[in-house]
């Protein structure tokens, strides 16, 4: 009986060495959360095509030959969108893209809903920080010609972010009916945000403006200037609220189409920067003499006193130093609000415009102008 046994132990341990030498290894392999995950469209209305800046640091990196894959909620089309349409930074150096690995081009493979990246014989680095452009935002080598198409149902979107280089997140885009009107905002995943009037005894821009200029009332959609008089600042303002459960905060940024125009005249943008501000009564004012050359300005300031790297630029406490800046480029975001901070609930930021005209500043009805807040939450 004892040699049966044996007999029957000694064949179980020779089929399990047997079975093992068929068996694949067990890859026991990196995989972590990804962290600072954010995917900022250029477009939030459904059935849109949109542009899409994704970033993330990967905690693991990426090793020769593994993929990362992005993979949209059904709904969304990228329709014609390939590599060429696609830019992949490590830490801010492009890398190059092909349909297929080979060398160190990284391979891009594209289905319905799916985005594949598969590495060349490159490695990214553990901790490197990973941008992906989609659109025709995508710049490196040729500029994208294609975009994704937002899915036709308003809601949140989950995306999700996979591959054999293990590490993985999960990402909430929003789906509006409509993203603009005449001052826009366009939010980002799991944000509230919100805009309106600012009361006009709220002072923006500091004490010098204070004296000389006409504060007047806005709404959530229109900036009204009205009728203009000569040499006195027009100042409105409105209240930028956001709540953001993103572990690393949030940026708002407003840009503008165009200069304020009535015929072939223009008002100009202030001379300030948003890199640096200047005050505008205490040490300029429109004074050319040059028609629709800097004999009007229109500009704008926040009362954000900590915006990214921990800037105080434009200004302390309420904008004390009337510190403005100019729209230096149309269709470019320009930094009002940042928050590094975990969980927001309804912090609200004030934001002031200014518009003022001297007398050689030709007569006409000014329009033209649509600005466009947009919230990106990081998470």
């Amino acid at each position: 009986m004892n040699k049966k046994k044996l007999m029957l132990m000694s064949r179980l341990v020779i089929f399990c060495l047997v079975i093992s030498c068929f068996m694949p290894w067990i890859n026991f392999a990196k995989a972590s959360q990804l962290t600072l995950v954010s995917d900022t469209m250029s477009r939030l209305k459904s059935s849109t095509l949109a542009n899409h800046t994704i970033q993330f640091t990967s905690p693991s990196g990426v090793d020769a030959g593994e993929t990362i894959t992005i993979i949209f909620p059904a709904g969304f089309n990228l329709g014609s969108v390939d590599y060429t349409d696609i830019d992949l930074k490590d830490d801010e150096v492009n890398m190059t893209l092909a349909a297929s690995p080979s060398g160190s081009t990284v391979g891009v493979g594209i289905t319905a809903t799916t985005i594949t990246f598969t590495n060349g014989t490159s490695t990214i680095a553990a901790s490197s920080v990973i941008k992906i452009n989609i659109g025709t935002n995508a710049t490196f080598g040729v500029t994208g010609d294609a975009q994704i198409i937002n899915p036709s149902v308003v809601g949140t979107q989950v995306v999700r972010f996979a591959g054999s280089f293990g590490d993985t997140a999960t990402l909430a885009l929003v789906i509006l009916d409509d993203d603009q009107v005449v001052v826009s905002a366009t939010v980002a995943a799991n944000l509230t945000f919100s805009i309106a009037p600012m009361a006009t005894s709220t002072l923006l821009g500091g004490t010098n403006s204070a004296t000389t200029d006409s504060v007047v009332a806005a709404s959530t959609t229109t900036l009204p200037f009205g009728e203009q008089t000569v040499n006195q600042g027009v100042v409105l303002g409105q209240a930028v609220t956001v709540t953001s459960n993103g572990v690393n905060g949030y940026q708002v940024t407003v840009q503008q189409n165009q200069d304020l125009v009535s015929g072939s005249n223009n008002i100009d943008d202030f001379v300030g920067t948003n890199a640096a501000p200047q005050q505008w009564e205490a040490i300029y004012n429109p004074t050319s003499t040059v028609p629709s050359v800097d004999t009007g300005w229109f500009g704008y300031t926040t009362s954000d006193t900590s915006l990214s790297g921990g800037s105080a630029r434009f200004g302390t406490g309420v904008n004390a130093a009337d510190s403005w800046a100019g729209f230096s480029q149309s269709n470019t975001p320009y930094e009002i609000v940042y928050k590094d901070s975990v969980a927001i609930e309804a912090e609200t930021t004030n934001v002031g415009f200014k518009l003022e005209a001297n007398a050689y500043q030709p007569a006409g009805n000014y329009a033209g102008m649509i600005l466009t807040y947009i919230c990106t939450g990081l998470f």
